[in-house]
């Protein structure tokens, strides 16, 4: 079901984003997430449809809409918007008319894009990975705050951190979900320590993330 209903969530989000003058739509999105994460009900999407619950608000919701279009947002920020819009209308202009199973989905992005993204497929539609990113172990070594993420879910996600310093002016630093692509469940992030640092911050509300308290580093306590 989620060749079909994963389009129908993902697609129409610029066009809602536009007319509302707000882009809550998709800070929604990852809220889907959350009543079936790491629950028995917590399927990959390539499962038989048939074995979910027909209730909209079932794990058939969270794993046919809601992982799957979590999946196409994630990678489009990934590859960029030309690049992941070329390669889905090659993909529609070669099944048109035809009955294209997933692996033929997953095909013609690797062909259109040239790269392998089986990295990418196997935990987001294969495995019972969920979004878990957590910060550890951060520490000043030198002119530089070196900042540990670990990927405790499995899920290849954008890795975003929030420095707010002493002073209270903030900074964004972002690694796009690539940055999991050889398979590393630790990757490290840092940034120069120009001024004293209050707290880091690790996602924001359009990264789905089922353990929130893992996820800032407070340097005043």
């Amino acid at each position: 079901a989620w060749m079909d209903e994963g389009w129908a969530m993902f697609l129409p989000l610029e066009l809602q984003n536009r007319v509302l003058k707000t882009d809550v739509l998709a800070a929604m999105m990852p809220h889907f997430y959350y009543p079936f994460v790491g629950g028995e009900f917590d399927l990959p999407p390539m499962a038989p449809s048939i074995v979910f619950g027909t209730d909209c608000f079932s794990e058939y919701r969270y794993s046919s809409y809601s992982r799957s279009s979590s999946a196409y947002k994630h990678l489009m920020e990934m590859v960029g918007g030309k690049r992941f819009l070329a390669a889905l209308q090659e993909y529609i202009r070669r099944w048109r008319g035809k009955h294209p199973m997933p692996y033929d989905f997953f095909f013609s992005f690797n062909d259109v894009l040239g790269e392998d993204l089986s990295w990418f497929w196997k935990p987001w539609f294969f495995e019972f990975a969920a979004p878990d990113l957590a910060l550890c172990s951060v520490q000043t070594r030198g002119d530089k705050v070196l900042v540990p993420v670990i990927n405790k879910g499995g899920l290849p996600l954008p890795v975003r951190l929030t420095v707010t310093y002493a002073d209270g002016t903030r900074q964004t630093i972002e690694k796009a979900a690539s940055v999991w692509r050889n398979g590393d469940r630790t990757i490290e992030m840092d940034f120069a320590k120009e001024k004293a640092v209050g707290k880091i911050e690790l996602g924001d509300s359009r990264v789905p993330d089922i353990n929130k308290k893992n996820n800032v580093y407070d340097f005043t306590k």
